[in-house]
């Protein structure tokens, strides 16, 4: 047996913002707080939000193994990229409050054992595009 608490309303769920409003019979979720924290957690507070889709990728960006790092002074260049984190990040969004996403995140997170430079900044404009959203 197990003694549960009420503690009100939930607010909070996850990284996810939840608002009902009983009135109008609305339930609304956002994880604009956690999207924030991953603009801070990989330092890019000082982007531009991008609001246009477009596979989620930039024009005329076609990931492929070809991108990925080749040479030892490459592949140790790539080590300090938070490529994993990020793409793990990004894989949790589509899950609750966006999966219009998750076209882009599954190929992304294919190209974690060694990504190139192509792969990062293709990650970073989902996060872009996340920030354009505000996290709705």
């Amino acid at each position: 047996m197990f003694s549960v608490t009420g503690l009100g309303e939930v607010k909070w769920v996850l990284s996810m913002l939840i608002k009902c409003d009983r009135p109008a019979r609305t339930i609304s979720i956002s994880q604009e707080v956690f999207i924030d924290t991953m603009l801070t957690r990989f330092g890019l507070t000082d982007t531009t939000p991008v609001t246009m889709l477009l596979m989620l990728l930039m024009p005329n960006t076609h990931l492929s193994a070809d991108s990925c790092r080749t040479t030892k002074d490459k592949k140790a260049d790539m080590v300090a990229c938070p490529y994993r984190e990020l793409v793990g990040a990004l894989a949790w969004v589509p899950l609750s409050t966006h999966p219009d996403i998750a076209y882009t995140t599954s190929p992304l997170a294919c190209y974690s054992h060694n990504p190139g430079q192509v792969h990062w900044e293709a990650a970073k404009h989902v996060l872009y595009y996340l920030r354009g959203t505000k996290g709705h």
